[in-house]
């Protein structure tokens, strides 16, 4: 019976001291510690901040890419992003002075478009028309 009555006794001093290491981990975890001093909204906001931050280096950043089994990097001025117009499709690119041509097919004809790459900005546009073809005659003998 002793045994039993020191067992309990034991047992009795685990609870209280498991119960105080939680109520630690409380308030450590919510009111007190190094950094979590300041008000939740204020700790809300910095998190928010830094996941807006985070972002915008994703979206700002090119993915690395591989060719021929050699990594590319990212240009070191950054992504540019250029606007075509809807539905439209790049047929042909190709270096032009300070940027680049980009030959491309939309929904109102063919066009070349020249994109400065420093800036992303498009400075000029060609129109492509096509004469009309004339319908095969039959030769006269």
């Amino acid at each position: 019976m002793k045994g039993l009555k020191s067992a309990v006794a034991v047992m009795s001093i685990l609870i209280v001291l498991a119960l105080g290491l939680l109520g630690y981990g409380i308030y450590k975890r919510f009111g007190g510690g190094d950094a979590r001093n300041a008000p939740l909204a204020e700790r809300q906001a910095q998190a928010d901040a830094a996941i807006a931050a985070q972002r915008e280096r994703e979206q700002n950043t090119p993915p690395t890419l591989m060719l021929n089994g050699v990594e590319v990097s990212p240009a070191p001025e950054g992504l540019k992003n250029v606007t075509l117009p809807a539905r439209s499709s790049i047929r042909q690119m190709m270096p032009y002075k300070n940027g680049v041509a980009l030959h491309t097919r939309t929904t109102k004809g063919e066009y070349i478009f020249y994109i400065n790459t420093a800036t992303g900005k498009m400075e000029g546009a060609l129109k492509i028309n096509y004469a009309p073809t004339q319908p095969a005659q039959p030769q006269r003998r």
